[in-house]
C-alpha cells in the first residue's frame, strides 16, 4: 500500500431532508483499522472508502443527528504526519459554524498524537471534536468499531467544547491520553487526568470540560525538525551530536528519574547541542 498524503476527493452522506431540531455532525475520515478490509484471506488489512464501507454499518445515527461525512485521507495511522494534522484542523475550522460537533475517524497508533495536536491548533474551541477508532474493522462480527462510532457521535452532540478521544467506554481529554494496549478494547487511558465522560447504562461525567476563554482561532504551523532521544544505560553522547548534525532544531531527551543524565560526556554534549541549535 502506498500512502497518499494528498486530500482525498470529498465524499459525503447527506440526509434527504434536514431536521433543524437535530444537531449536525461532520465525520472526518483519515483511515485506520475501523474502515479497513481484508481483500484476501490470509492477507493484509487495507483502507477502504468511508462512504461506501463505514456508513452502512451505523445506520440509525440519523435518529440522533444529521450526519455528513468527508474523507480527508485514507491511510494507516503510522503514516500520519503534521501536514495532515493541519488539513484536519483547517477542515474543522472551515466548517465550524456549519456543524454542532465533529467526529474524526482515526487509526489507533497515532490517534493520541493527533488529538493533542488538534487541541493546540483549535484555540477557543466552542464545540466538541471527538477522535475515535477501533481495534477491529467495522465489518467483523466482534468489532468494537460500531459502539465506538455511535458513542463518539453521542459525545459530539453534548456540551463538551474541546478535543476529546473516545475509546471503549470513556471520553478522554485529547491532550491527556495515551494508547496503553494493542489487545484490549479499552486501548486508551489518561493516567494523570480522569475521563470527561464514562458511557454505561448512564453517561457519567467525571471531569469538567474546558470552556473557551478567547475567540476561536486556528493556530497552524508545526516544526518537523524535532527529535526525541530516549536514554538507556550506556547511551553514548555522540548520539546527541548525530541528531543535531542531521538537522534537528530541537531535541527532547527522555532521561532518567527527574531528568538525570550520565555525567560522563553528557553535560558537555548537551551544551554543544544547545549552542548548535541556537541559530
Amino acid at each position: 500500500m502506498t500512502p497518499d498524503h494528498t486530500p482525498a476527493p470529498a465524499t459525503s452522506m447527506t440526509p434527504k431532508s434536514r431536521d433543524c431540531t437535530r444537531p449536525r455532525l461532520l465525520f472526518l475520515h483519515t483511515g485506520g483499522t475501523l474502515s479497513m478490509v481484508r481483500r484476501s484471506t490470509p492477507g493484509p488489512l487495507e483502507p477502504e472508502l468511508y462512504d461506501r464501507y463505514v456508513l452502512p454499518y451505523v445506520r440509525g445515527l440519523e435518529d440522533l443527528a444529521d450526519v455528513d461525512g468527508r474523507v480527508v485521507a485514507s491511510i494507516d495511522s503510522s503514516d500520519m504526519e503534521p501536514a495532515l494534522w493541519e488539513q484536519l484542523a483547517n477542515a474543522i475550522a472551515a466548517a465550524r459554524t456549519d456543524y454542532d460537533g465533529f467526529v474524526v475517524l482515526h487509526g489507533t497508533d497515532t490517534m493520541a498524537y493527533t488529538a493533542a495536536a488538534l487541541s493546540f491548533m483549535l484555540q477557543g474551541l466552542d464545540r466538541p471534536v471527538v477522535l475515535t477508532g477501533s481495534q477491529r474493522p467495522i465489518a467483523e462480527l466482534r468489532t468494537d468499531a460500531r459502539a465506538n462510532l455511535v458513542h463518539s457521535a453521542m459525545c459530539a452532540t453534548m456540551d463538551v467544547p474541546e478535543v476529546g478521544l473516545f475509546f471503549g467506554d470513556r471520553l478522554f481529554r485529547g491532550n491527556r491520553t495515551s494508547k496503553v494496549s494493542i489487545q484490549s478494547y479499552d486501548a486508551f487511558d489518561s493516567p494523570n487526568f480522569p475521563p470527561l465522560l464514562e458511557v454505561g447504562v448512564d453517561i457519567v461525567a467525571h471531569a469538567q470540560p474546558l470552556r473557551p476563554d478567547c475567540p476561536f482561532a486556528l493556530q497552524p504551523g508545526f516544526c518537523s525538525d524535532v527529535a526525541v532521544l530516549h536514554l538507556v544505560p550506556g547511551t553514548a553522547p555522540y548520539t546527541l551530536r548525530a541528531v543535531v548534525d542531521a538537522g534537528a532544531r530541537a531535541v527532547m531527551l527522555q532521561a532518567f528519574g527527574e531528568g538525570n543524565v550520565p555525567l560522563k560526556g553528557w553535560p558537555q554534549a548537551m551544551q554543544a547541542a544547545t549552542r548548535a541549535c541556537l541559530w
